[in-house]
């Protein structure tokens, strides 16, 4: 164990209006979001080296809350931003790129009140255009907090859930392209339980977080190793004491096949980081590194030439509270630091390693509120370079949101339901729905194959409850259709071809 003595360059808090005084290197600092609050929980670089990022929103839509993606440039100028969500609670944690070029949005919502939360995932096009969501639980509280792309295209999630008969039990869903789930697993003990990332690597499964210790009524920090079908391979529950509460927050794969691993650990007072390297055969440790220090890191990542990049919150910043991102070597020994804000309050909560540098997104009171407002907006910022400590200008952008809602019926609560004869289909098939109400309208119809892709659209009227659709040229398959009336979701249904 290394004690770490922190040391922290201050990043300049002035909002750039010109040309860069010092010639130092630019740093691009973006602000995204409306009138009330919006917190950025995930970032993934896309394939025109810009980036997608999720969150949640206050400030547009009929809840409380709601989804909240922003596509940007590479140097993260803004492009478009969607909000998502029911009349009640949506929270986004995680977005992943999938084959088709669109995304998969996963978190949580409140859609239907009596079950308190299920985890809610959204599929959209490359545009944000919504495609299908799905709800997953049981009937007491679920939730998502991460998620990754698996090699057929559909996802791996993970969170926890209170339908276990525990406090909360660890969950694990894993679904196909058009979000079916294949299996779920629950883990834990007596008391409170949960995964906060996973991943696949190597054709396994990798899944962080806590699990109560009952021996001694603490949490450890748990990692567990799975194959693809959910069946446990190797787990190992890590702690420095039998006073702390440990938990696992993020972790990574290095170039070398090791993992990083980051989280926190609470005394009677304070939280303190915590990070490892581990080896992926047996888990077992390579470097550790600790401080008794009030701050801690909610993600990490490898950079270049083996170093490592953390980032967290730090209560020491310029305005009370900051973005504090960490730079070790691969012995995990520190290299130097440096803080993020203005004259109000930051939170980092993701960063990322890019083609060009490095990015990270978080919230921040300094930029881009409005109104005078106290609530946070979304920020991303954008490093094209290899060492993110140097000496950096900050050219700030400020984007203003004016969206609408975009109102989403879940699967689970379809004001009709629909069925397909014959099914597997024919050459011409019938879609049959459920109640009259929508007779003499304009209905319209997409077919998606199993990987999210659009491969038939129509619109009909529809007579008598039935569409008459043609079906012809399709491969054998699974499909997944979708009804619409004026861009209203009225139902959702598989369809077989052999």
């Amino acid at each position: 164990m290394r004690l770490l003595i922190l040391t922290t360059i201050l990043i300049l808090n002035a909002v750039a209006l010109a040309q860069n005084p010092n010639n130092w290197d630019t740093a691009w600092v973006s602000s995204f979001g409306g009138p009330s609050i919006e917190v950025a929980r995930d970032i993934k670089e896309t394939s025109d080296k810009g980036f997608i990022i999720a969150g949640s929103t206050s400030s547009f839509g009929n809840g409380n809350s709601s989804f909240y993606i922003v596509k940007t440039d590479s140097l993260g100028y803004y492009q478009w931003s969607k909000s998502i969500g029911t009349s009640n609670n949506d929270v986004a944690y995680s977005v992943e790129i999938s084959t088709d070029g669109g995304y998969f949005i996963s978190g949580f919502s409140n859609w239907n009140i009596q079950n308190g939360y299920d985890g809610f995932v959204v599929k959209t096009d490359n545009q944000g255009n919504v495609i299908w969501t799905k709800n997953y639980g049981g009937n007491d509280w679920d939730f998502i907090y991460n998620s990754c792309l698996m090699p057929d295209g559909g996802l791996l999630l993970c969170g926890e859930t209170n339908n276990g008969g525990n406090l909360t039990d660890a969950y694990i869903i894993r679904t196909n392209s058009v979000g079916d789930t294949l299996w779920t697993k629950k883990m834990g003990a007596s008391g409170k339980d949960c995964f906060y990332s996973i991943k696949q690597y190597n054709n396994r499964i990798y899944i962080i977080g806590k699990q109560f210790n009952t021996a001694i009524n603490k949490t450890d920090a748990a990692i567990y190793k799975l194959d693809f079908n959910g069946n446990i391979l190797n787990q190992d529950f890590f702690r420095g004491n039998n006073t702390d509460d440990f938990e696992y927050l993020d972790f990574n794969f290095t170039a070398g096949g090791d993992i990083l691993l980051t989280g926190k650990r609470q005394d009677t007072l304070n939280y303190h980081y915590a990070i490892r390297k581990i080896d992926t055969l047996n888990f077992n440790q390579i470097n550790y590194s600790t401080s008794s220090q009030n701050f801690y890191f909610n993600s990490i990542t490898e950079g270049n030439n083996n170093d490592v990049y953390t980032l967290g919150n730090n209560v020491g910043g310029a305005g009370g509270k900051s973005a504090l991102y960490f730079r070790l070597n691969s012995g995990l020994f520190y290299m130097n630091s440096a803080n993020f804000g203005g004259i109000k309050d930051e939170q980092g909560t993701k960063i990322i390693k890019t083609s060009k540098g490095y990015a990270f997104v978080g919230s921040t009171n300094s930029y881009g509120n409005q109104n005078n407002s106290n609530d946070d907006n979304f920020y991303l910022v954008v490093f094209n370079k290899k060492d993110l400590v140097n000496d950096y200008f900050l050219l700030i952008n400020q984007y203003i949101d004016n969206l609408p809602m975009v109102n989403l019926k879940e699967n689970k609560i379809n004001l009709s339901h629909s069925a397909v004869f014959p099914n597997p289909i024919a050459e011409e098939f019938t879609i049959r729905i459920s109640e009259n109400i929508y007779n003499g309208q304009q209905i319209a119809y997409k077919l998606y194959n199993s990987q999210g892709a659009l491969v038939q659209s129509e619109e009909e009227i529809i007579a008598d409850n039935i569409l008459k659709i043609k079906g012809k040229n399709l491969k054998a398959g699974t499909y997944n259709y979708s009804l619409k009336i004026n861009a209203t979701f009225i139902s959702s249904g598989k369809l077989m071809v052999e």
